[in-house]
This record gives structure tokens, C-alpha cells and sequence, in this order.
């Protein structure tokens, strides 16, 4: 489905793509529970050629953690098959597929995957970002809703944006249309989460869109998200040496930190206690697994 600008146009689009959700008023803090988020850039093609043992430790992370999403990066259609077959409708598992080109390591196209467990799993909504074309490369935020702790409503999205110093004219250009397009689901009153392998640094600028904190640790950014690592003090840069946040985090590959999840904030609160983010291995590819938790409150 294409981005759609124009309000009425995106509630259409909205209401087709996840139909059959239902958002519940409640009053503030009335309600509270945890959402737990597994991501992982599997390197599907180009490094795994399409290898569906490529899936082999991810999986033994969701059976082990029973995440409220699970969110991969550059996967071949095969393994999105055989994720399929591993996590079945028939034990409630709702999983999409967003296609973003064909990769010869792969043999097939590529693409991500966002998936839940949860009650009331909406259809595929996947506005498109800018492109590095003329590659042919088509890249999407990939999101689904899903319900829970009685009918709550939540939309998660995952991406894997544009790498490299050249393309970082168009990364900020996806990430401004995925700052537009989580922010319309903030103030319709949602829980939100968003992950992925973004390919830039915490400390960058155009992060900005994103984190509510501050490169200096303080909690007056310009963005609605606290980041699953941002207490992690092992991490601050001197910049945060007083404060208990920071734009910063665990590396996630080749020693940088690249790969996030994303909670609103006006949902969720930055301590320690109620936001977390770790670590689990690589398996056969060459981003760590990122799992995430935080605390919703309604």
C-alpha cells in the first residue's frame, strides 16, 4: 500500500490495512503492561545465501522469550516460508512479508518480516520510503496492530534502511517519512514500537527524529521514542556522565550500535526499571539478536 499524505486518505488506508482492530479509550496509567520485541538482521542473502538454518538461533530466541513481536531484517523469501512454517497461524501467529528486491545470494527477493503471536493481528501496512534507485531497490516500513491486556492497541513497524555515506541524503529522507508516519499512530493514541537495523549511529543528527533524549542525556529531544539501551551507562558517552539516559547503547555490529527498538514515549517511561535492552548472539549472521522490553502504561 502506498504512502497516502492527506488525513482522510490515510485513515482509509489505515482502516483496510488493519481492519478488524479496535482502539480502547482508557483513562491514563490505569493499566500497565510489558511488550517485549525481538529484531534481528539475519544477512538472509548475502551472507547466509538463503540457508533457512539461518533462522535456527532467532527461533530458539522467540520459543525461549515469547516476544509480542518478532522483526527481521534482509530475509529471503524461503526463510520467510520456513518462519512461517516454524511460527503457524495455527498457533496464533500472524506473519508479513514486505518485498524489497530481487538478491542474487538469495536466488529469490528479499525483504523483512514483522510478526506477533497476539490477538487481533492486523493486515500488512507498508508505506514506501525513498529509494536507491535506479537499483531497484524498494524499500518499505513493514507494520501490523495487534491487540492486548484487554483490546489495547498496538502498531509495531520494522525496517532496514539505505547503508552506506553515500546514501545518508536518503536514509534521512526515510527517516522522516517513518517519523510522519509513526507520529499519526502516537497521537491517535496507540502504543507503538518500531525496529530495525537503521544503519546509522545514535549520535547522528538525523536520530533526532526519533530519540526524546538529547545527545547530552537530557530528556527535551525533539522526538517521541525512548530507545530500548538508552540506560545502558556501560555505553554513555562523556557527554551523558551525569545523566541516566543517552544516546548510545550496546554495539550490535562490527562494534557499532546500528540496530534499535523503539518505544513512544507517551506510553512508556525511560527508567531502568521498565525499560530494557540486551543482547543474544549472532547466530550465522553478523548483527547481534536485539531484545527489547518496556512497560506500557494506559
Amino acid at each position: 500500500m502506498r504512502f497516502l499524505s492527506s488525513a482522510r486518505g490515510r485513515v482509509a488506508a489505515l482502516s483496510l490495512a488493519l481492519a478488524g482492530t479496535v482502539l480502547v479509550a482508557a483513562p491514563a496509567h490505569a493499566e500497565q503492561t510489558d511488550i517485549t520485541v525481538i529484531t534481528h538482521n539475519i544477512r538472509g542473502g548475502q551472507i547466509n545465501k538463503g540457508d533457512l538454518a539461518t533462522l535456527n538461533t532467532v527461533s530458539r530466541q522467540v520459543r525461549k522469550h515469547s516476544p509480542d513481536v518478532v522483526m527481521l531484517q534482509e530475509v529471503c523469501a524461503s526463510q520467510y516460508v520456513d518462519f512461517k512454517r516454524r511460527f503457524p497461524a495455527s498457533d496464533g501467529w500472524t506473519v508479513h512479508f514486505s518485498e524489497r528486491k530481487y538478491h542474487t545470494g538469495c536466488g529469490e527477493m528479499i525483504g523483512e518480516v514483522i510478526a506477533t503471536p497476539r490477538n487481533g493481528a492486523s493486515g500488512l501496512y507498508a508505506p514506501e520510503l525513498a529509494s536507491e534507485n535506479p537499483d531497484g531497490i524498494k524499500y518499505h516500513l513493514s507494520c501490523l496492530t495487534f491487540l492486548k491486556n484487554g483490546g489495547r492497541e498496538y502498531l509495531a513497524c520494522t525496517t532496514h534502511l539505505s547503508a552506506g555515506d553515500k546514501n545518508a541524503a536518503i536514509r534521512e529522507a526515510q527517516l522522516n517519512t517513518i517519523k510522519y508516519e509513526l507520529e499519526w499512530s502516537v497521537g491517535y493514541g496507540r502504543g507503538v514500537i518500531f525496529g530495525g537495523d537503521l544503519n546509522t549511529l545514535p549520535d547522528s543528527p538525523m536520530m533526532n527524529k526519533l530519540y526524546r533524549i538529547r545527545n547530552n542525556g537530557s530528556e527535551t529531544g525533539a522526538g517521541s521514542f525512548y530507545e530500548g539501551d538508552q540506560n545502558d551507562g556501560r555505553y554513555f558517552a562523556s557527554a551523558c556522565a551525569n545523566q541516566p539516559f543517552c544516546k548510545s547503547g550496546q554495539p550490535t555490529m562490527n562494534g557499532k550500535k546500528v540496530d534499535y527498538v523503539f518505544f513512544n514515549a507517551s506510553r512508556t517511561k525511560p527508567t531502568g526499571s521498565t525499560i530494557s535492552e540486551t543482547i543474544a548472539g549472532k547466530g550465522l549472521s553478523n548483527h547481534n539478536i536485539v531484545r527489547a522490553t518496556s512497560r506500557f502504561f494506559w
